[in-house]
């Protein structure tokens, strides 16, 4: 019996080592854990540095905006804006989200319109 556990355990470490790709892992991803699985992830794909939860000043509002990733390249500034959300998610006609959730409770949230939050991070930055 102690033989074939052994065997057994063997096996799965030779076949997670060959076929399970890190990169993608989707094992945690729920809260700050989401956001930086996304920065490591552009961070793979396009070669860049990722910045995760900058605070900066907003001269308009006299206030601080919140921008979850940037990610800077050789060739451009990307501002990005992470949600975690499940369910099923459709866009308005005003381009605010609405997120479905709950297989017995069906409950709907209405998220504002995620370009127009990035656009307005995005000015924050000075980035033209």
């Amino acid at each position: 019996m102690w033989v074939e556990i052994i065997c057994g355990l063997v096996i799965y470490k030779l076949v997670r080592r060959f076929f399970h790709d890190d990169e993608i892992s989707d094992d945690e991803t729920s809260g700050s854990t989401a956001l930086f699985s996304v920065a490591h992830r552009l961070e793979k794909l396009y070669g860049g540095k990722s910045y995760v939860g900058l605070r900066i000043p907003d001269a308009d509002t006299a206030s601080r905006q919140d921008i979850d990733l940037v990610l800077l390249t050789k060739e451009q500034v990307v501002v990005i804006g992470v949600k975690n959300l499940s369910g099923i998610v459709t866009v308005n006609s005003d381009g605010s989200w609405v997120c479905e959730s709950g297989k017995q409770h069906h409950t709907t949230q209405t998220y504002p319109d995620p370009v127009r939050a990035l656009s307005k991070q995005r000015l924050c930055l000075s980035l033209e």
